[in-house]
């Protein structure tokens, strides 16, 4: 396996980290209106 230069692994690092941090933001907004509407039920 070839080894990526630091400049590559750093950025692909921060780019896999956006959608991660999007995907938990979406998670706690799925997670809050569940339990709203649970509760309004």
């Amino acid at each position: 396996m070839e080894v990526p230069p630091p400049a590559a692994s750093e950025t692909d690092s921060v780019f896999l980290c956006f959608p991660l941090i999007k995907y938990k933001f979406a998670i706690d907004e799925l997670s809050t209106v569940t339990i709203q509407f649970r509760v309004h039920r």
